[in-house]
């Protein structure tokens, strides 16, 4: 005896059927019949999602995509999970939809569709790169921003799409990472025809930024030329020269610490790749002699600045490195030699902390570097005075007078070297010189009291003893020649005024 069939089961079997109908006529290519058979079996069974997804798959192959999304939302309603093929079937036909919005520029509409599409299937980057052309036509940059990353983390080589990321990263004013962008738009597509006009367009208008920023500098208005160069780095972040030449210009407005940074960054650029926050010392030796020119020049005016502040062990610290840098550059081209006034500089430093041995060493350095420097003469000369000072406080009289005598050769214009001199020699019993030392002084300072007083007072003893003749007969008195060592004296002091000893810093 046949068993009896339910209802249910008997219309789930035809549903079936007519589903099966339907499935031979999409092999076939003839959708409209096969959706006529979907739209039976539905009716017979309209609690079985899997008829909806074939119904609206034909919908989508005839393009009528608002069915086949009306299936599709049918289905989802009774199934919140369905199978992953199904649900990347879906999205396609909510991505085809919202495209279509998107190219009618009914942005608002397709990003309702596009949504929806990358909640279904988010590994799709087409998915995400379309929302991310909706949103840019409704001018939201910044979630336009985050589609397109989306899309390049599932497909990282494509370069239409870093061609347009990183125009978003200049919209936002991320020029860095725009122009990394386009980098590595250029390694995978170098005849992309948007890298080459942005290269072409990026050096006509930097080059052209750079001779303005020239023009600004070379008339000394340094504020001008900054923001012609600002400009310049967004167009060719990567450029030496301008970095270079922004450090120069950091350096005349007194920002030390943003001219550093520049050079640090064209020192990277330079080498070609990105590094810690300090180079390695074997590239700093391989380093573009312009490059470690300019940092010492920065150096050198960071110290500058500290020893007008009274900073001497900073400046101390920044001539230090200064000068490390210029001799390993000096040693890598030959003809060229450190710039003296660094040495100066330093000198400067040790004589303000009292290390007075150091400071004699790097102004002789200066010396032999300069030998014709009045400045340099005169530091050197302080030096010896006030080693001499301190030798005749300890009654080393005989290698005071050496010192004080240095002093002279260096700078024979300050009377109080004369005095000091004269002094020695008179602890020594050598009346005649100490009266010619104290002569010169008075010649180079006519109106200074101590000199006028031993002037005076070796006068009237020299006077009394007949060896040297009144002031009123000094004409006259000629019979008798000069001895060797004061030939030597008069031979040196000269009648214009001394200078004041105080020698001022060095600028390069």
């Amino acid at each position: 005896m046949d068993t009896v069939k339910a209802p249910k089961a008997l219309l789930h079997e035809d549903a079936m059927t007519k589903k099966m109908e339907g499935d031979v006529h999409v092999r076939r290519g003839d959708y409209e019949k096969a959706i006529i058979c979907y739209n039976k079996a539905c009716f017979i069974s309209p609690d079985d999602y899997t008829l909806y997804a074939a119904r609206g798959s034909a919908y989508a192959k005839l393009c009528d995509f608002k069915s086949a999304i009306g299936n599709f939302k049918k289905l989802l309603s009774l199934q919140n999970n369905p199978p992953q093929a199904i649900k990347e079937e879906i999205a396609a036909v909510f991505n085809a939809h919202g495209y279509s919005f998107l190219l009618d520029k009914e942005y608002s509409t397709a990003i309702v569709y596009l949504t929806d599409a990358v909640a279904l299937d988010a590994l799709q980057a087409n998915y995400w790169l379309h929302r991310c052309l909706a949103y840019l036509g409704l001018a939201l940059w910044t979630k336009a921003l985050k589609d397109i990353d989306h899309a390049i983390c599932i497909d990282a080589n494509d370069a239409d799409i870093l061609v347009l990321r990183a125009k978003l990263h200049w919209k936002l004013g991320l020029i860095d990472k725009g122009n990394t962008d386009i980098a590595r738009a250029f390694k995978l597509c170098p005849n992309h025809p948007e890298v080459l006009d942005f290269e072409r367009k990026m050096w006509h208008q930097s080059q052209h930024l750079h001779d303005m920023a020239c023009r600004h500098i070379l008339g000394r208005d340094f504020a001008k030329a900054l923001d012609c160069l600002d400009s310049c780095i967004k167009f060719n972040a990567e450029d030496p020269k301008v970095l270079i030449l922004r450090a120069s210009v950091f350096r005349e407005l007194r920002d030390y610490r943003a001219a550093l940074a520049d050079v640090e960054r064209a020192s990277r650029c330079f080498f070609g790749k990105q590094l810690g926050d300090e180079l390695d010392q074997h590239m700093r030796t391989e380093e573009h002699p312009e490059i470690s020119r300019q940092r010492n020049l920065i150096l050198n005016d960071m110290a500058v600045m500290h020893i007008q502040a009274g900073e001497f062990e900073a400046g101390l610290t920044a001539m230090n490195q200064a000068i490390a840098s210029e001799t390993i550059t000096s040693s890598r081209f030959e003809g060229t030699t450190i710039d003296y006034r660094y040495h100066v500089n330093r000198g400067d430093c040790y004589r303000a902390l009292g290390k007075l041995q150091a400071a004699l060493a790097d102004y002789n350095t200066a010396r032999e570097l300069q030998p014709t420097d009045t400045e340099i003469h005169t530091r050197i000369a302080m030096i010896r005075y006030q080693f001499g000072l301190e030798l005749f406080n300890r009654a080393a009289f005989d290698k005071a007078e050496v010192e004080f005598s240095s002093a002279i050769r260096h700078n024979h214009k300050v009377p109080a070297f004369f005095i000091r001199r004269g002094d020695c020699f008179r602890y020594m019993d050598q009346s005649q010189l100490a009266f010619q030392d104290y002569v010169a002084a008075q010649r180079l300072a006519p109106d200074d009291a101590e000199a006028k007083v031993k002037v005076s007072q070796y006068a009237q003893f020299h006077a009394s003893d007949h060896v040297v003749a009144p002031r009123h007969h000094a004409q006259t008195t000629t019979t008798q020649k000069p001895t060797r060592v004061e030939q030597a004296w008069r031979g040196a002091v000269q009648k214009d005024k001394a200078p004041d000893p105080a020698a001022a810093v060095q600028d390069v």
